[in-house]
């Protein structure tokens, strides 16, 4: 099995998505509100799909697949919570370990370090608020152990 986790991306667009993600993280903190969240999160993959169209490579289109699949999930979970429509309840907490997660991700983007486990925690946290992940939880069945 072939693991590709090199960015070799030039400086100035590593810089370029890292400042985006601290930019969104700062912004995502100091709102309580999920949609405002929501749209700071947007930014993510959207920097990202913004530079591979420049400087394609391989490892940025997976992180792109986990952040929109994550920002898209996330979506439907607020959307049916605003609704009422089933039981699963997202609290501030999802959004704080969701910071910490962005967070730990633009530090590895910044040094060259390997992706991957971090990107797997979004991909856990993210299921977890997703309609199987939660009754997962609902059964005692830990689903996150970070």
């Amino acid at each position: 099995m072939r693991v590709v986790n090199e960015m070799k991306l030039s400086e100035e667009n590593k810089e370029r998505i890292v400042k985006e993600i601290q930019f969104v993280i700062e912004n995502m903190k100091a709102t309580p509100d999920m949609d405002e969240s929501l749209y700071y999160l947007s930014a993510i993959h959207s920097i990202i799909n913004r530079i591979f169209n420049i400087e394609f490579n391989r490892h940025l289109t997976f992180i792109h697949f986990v952040l929109i699949n994550c920002y898209g999930t996330i979506l439907k979970a607020v959307t049916i919570a605003r609704q009422g429509k089933q039981p699963i309840t997202i609290d501030s907490e999802f959004f704080t370990k969701l910071t910490e997660l962005l967070d730990e991700l633009a530090n590895a983007i910044k040094e060259d370090k390997t992706t991957f486990e971090i990107l797997e925690k979004i991909s856990v946290l993210t299921y977890s608020i997703s309609g199987n992940g939660y009754f997962l939880q609902k059964k005692g069945i830990k689903v996150i152990d970070f």
